[in-house]
């Protein structure tokens, strides 16, 4: 059963705690951000705790909020949610790193997050985009496969001067070719 009161207690923490705080759009970041997290978050799981943490996902992050006042006001398992989520460490070439992402409930939130980011890239520059969608996909896209003709990777083909001059290949070969039926 939800507990409205503990939700609503959760949206005026959110909304007190990023006030003034804008996306990169120039909206609220409560209204562009938190609310449709906890949206799409309420789409997947009803539970009260997992819905508070969607709402408060940003706080540790982006806030003066520490993990004690989280679990003062709304309990250890919201806390131990929202520090789920949180990123650790500084940024570097491959972006932020989650180490405590681990629970369904956490990577449920975690996943409407980045889709919610996605969702709002208009005002990004496409190389700000790009690091973002490469960091954000889980899955592989065939890219690291070795060449049938080399044993390249698509990736080393396309930083290789020899793909293509004599004596090399003559670029990537998919491992997997379609097989055309004539009708």
């Amino acid at each position: 059963m939800r507990d409205f009161e503990k939700i609503r207690r959760a949206m005026r923490f959110a909304t007190a705690a990023h006030k003034g705080q804008l996306d990169d759009s120039g909206i609220d970041y409560y209204e562009a951000h938190l609310f449709p997290v906890f949206e799409a978050v309420s789409c997947l799981n009803g539970e009260t705790d997992v819905l508070c943490a969607a709402l408060l996902h940003d706080t540790i992050e982006d806030t003066d909020t520490t993990y004690k006042d989280l679990a003062v006001a709304f309990g250890q398992r919201v806390a131990d949610l929202v520090m789920e989520v949180t990123h650790e460490g500084e940024k570097d070439e491959y972006g932020r790193y989650f180490p405590r992402l681990k629970t369904a409930d956490g990577i449920t939130i975690k996943l409407c997050d980045r889709a919610s980011n996605i969702s709002r890239m208009e005002p990004w520059n496409e190389k700000r985009r790009q690091h973002y969608l490469d960091k954000t996909k889980f899955w592989k896209d065939g890219s690291d496969r070795p060449c049938k003709e080399c044993g390249m990777t698509e990736e080393e083909h396309k930083d290789n001067k020899w793909v293509g001059k004599p004596g090399h290949c003559s670029g990537f070969v998919q491992n997997a070719s379609l097989e055309v039926e004539d009708e």
